[in-house]
């Protein structure tokens, strides 16, 4: 029986370890982005108004807002996909399903004992013989 609790506490311990990367993973992206808000919106106005204000002398007033633009949002993807590259590895995430699936199949075949332990029987018992015949009860059996 202490297989059977083993194969539970694994069971939850992956469970545990999912849920615990899923929110440093959202955690850590939501501080990146906000982050990333905050500096965006406090430099954006001295940022635009100075570049705005330096390219006005070379260029016209719209080329120099233009170029101010294409500037921030070069900067705003660059955030973003530094956003997506954070939190733990997909390698870990990875290792949690599989030991999570690995102890689903454990504590599966378990309780499958522990019902056939109780009934005492098998309903059905596959017989499968060279002729591809089914399958035959206990007492079809004799």
């Amino acid at each position: 029986m202490s297989d059977s609790i083993f194969k539970l506490q694994l069971l939850a311990r992956s469970e545990l370890a999912l849920t615990q990367i899923y929110t440093r993973r959202a955690a850590t992206r939501t501080t990146y982005m906000a982050f990333a808000l905050v500096l965006f919106l406090l430099g954006l106005g001295m940022f635009n108004f100075s570049a705005f204000l330096a390219l006005k002398e070379s260029y016209s007033p719209a080329a120099s807002a233009l170029i101010v633009a294409c500037a921030n949002g070069i900067t705003a993807v660059i955030v973003l996909v530094l956003s997506k590259k954070a939190g733990p590895s997909d390698n870990e995430e990875r290792m949690a399903r599989e030991i999570r699936e690995m102890a689903y199949r454990e504590v599966s075949e378990d309780v499958d004992d522990c019902v056939t332990d109780i009934c005492g029987c098998h309903f059905l018992t596959p017989n499968f013989s060279a002729n591809g015949s089914g399958s035959k009860t206990l007492d079809d059996q004799g």
